[in-house]
């Protein structure tokens, strides 16, 4: 990409949350999956 479209890019406010979004998808997944791991499941 042209230097003066990434400068563009980062004037959308999207460019700034993304990062942060993914980090707390991150993790979400993490805490999810180890919540699953430790939860007792009991199938009756």
């Amino acid at each position: 990409m042209p230097k003066w479209l990434r400068m563009l890019g980062l004037l959308t406010p999207h460019a700034w949350a993304l990062p942060k979004v993914s980090a707390l998808l991150g993790f979400a997944g993490l805490f999810f999956g180890v919540g699953v791991w430790r939860f007792r499941f009991k199938l009756s």
